[in-house]
């Protein structure tokens, strides 16, 4: 965050000293450009990051949190299982692409339990976890740990 203050910050100062140094002639019409063009600079470095955030974002999406197999889960599913495995990351500092789900749904397409899988070694109780994300969802939740 720094870093972008200062390029801000940088640019900005940039423009204002092109604009100092540049002719009147003419009307004031190059420092008319001059001006123009240093806003421009000004805008693309204040929207830099939104591409960043945009793709940080797609990587937390429902698809990539739960194998292909089990593609036709529903709606449902999906949001409980993302909502039980953000909050996981968030307890307890794991990383999101450690985790994947499972999630297993009645007949009738209602979540009736979801696995959290966790890629990575864990300093915590997976049981306790799992029963304090139970009572957060009031679902059925188990965490695993194949990292050991």
């Amino acid at each position: 965050m720094g870093e972008y203050v200062y390029t801000l910050i940088c640019a900005a100062i940039c423009t204002a000293v092109l604009l100092a140094l540049s002719p009147e002639g003419d009307g004031g019409k190059t420092g008319k450009y001059v001006a123009f063009v240093g806003a421009l600079v000004i805008a693309v470095t204040m929207l830099a990051p939104i591409p960043g955030i945009l793709s940080e974002a797609e990587t937390d999406s429902f698809d990539e949190l739960i194998p292909k197999p089990q593609s036709a889960v529903s709606e449902s599913g999906r949001y409980y299982a993302n909502g039980a495995a953000t909050v996981l990351c968030e307890m307890y500092g794991i990383k999101r692409q450690a985790i994947t789900a499972r999630v297993t749904e009645s007949d009738s397409g209602e979540t009736e339990k979801i696995t959290l899988i966790i890629k990575d070694e864990v300093t915590f109780s997976t049981k306790e976890a799992g029963k304090l994300l139970s009572q957060i969802f009031e679902k059925e939740i188990e965490v695993m740990a194949e990292g050991g």
